[in-house]
Parts: structure tokens; sequence; C-alpha cells
């Protein structure tokens, strides 16, 4: 299946390009084989994203590449407002899902 995907020429035809829609998968594959059914297109998409080589950016819109991890900033400000709702109200009130041994909010 791997050499069915053609990474390496879809990363040479599309690298330049910020954004890739499906029509243009679909004519890259259909330049292979021009009889190609539009399920298996999407059945390498969608390998395509479990490989990371691509990663979708909207319905039908996609990238080159992996995704950038979001790792927001807590302020100082903002642990100390959950240091004291934690020491005023008991945790399941305020995160029934919090990791009692992570402390996500409060690093006091």
């Amino acid at each position: 299946m791997s050499n069915n995907l053609h990474i390496e020429e879809l990363r040479k035809e599309f690298g330049h390009q910020r954004e890739i829609v499906f029509e243009d998968i679909d004519d890259f594959y259909r330049s292979f084989t021009p009889d190609i059914p539009i399920a298996t297109v999407r059945w390498r998409i969608h390998a395509l994203l479990e490989k990371r080589v691509l990663y979708s950016i909207g319905r039908g819109v996609y990238r080159l590449g992996t995704k950038e991890a979001f790792f927001p900033v807590i302020h100082q400000k903002t642990k100390k407002i959950g240091c004291m709702m934690r020491d005023k109200f008991p945790c399941e009130l305020i995160c029934p899902t919090h990791d009692k041994h992570s402390d996500l909010l409060c690093g006091c």
C-alpha cells in the first residue's frame, strides 16, 4: 500500500503549496491510475493522514507535514485563582475529571 501512496511524488508535486484540496489529490492519483475509484482516493488520503504525511485544516483541505502541538501558557494569576478555588471548594465540584496526582492549574 505504501508504494501506492506515492509519498515522495506527492511531496514534490505539492510541497510548494500552502493548501491542497481534495480535487488536487484526486487529480494527482488519477495521473497514475486514470480509472481509480473515488473511494480509493479517500482511503489513500486517510492513510496519508495516519502516516502524518498530511493533516486536515478543513473539510477537504489538507496541508503537508504535521500539525504543531498547542501548549497554552497558564499565567501565574490564573494559577493563583485555581489555588483559591481549590482551597474554597472541593476539587470534584470544579473539575470532576481532574487527576489528583497532577496539578495542572495549581503549582502550590
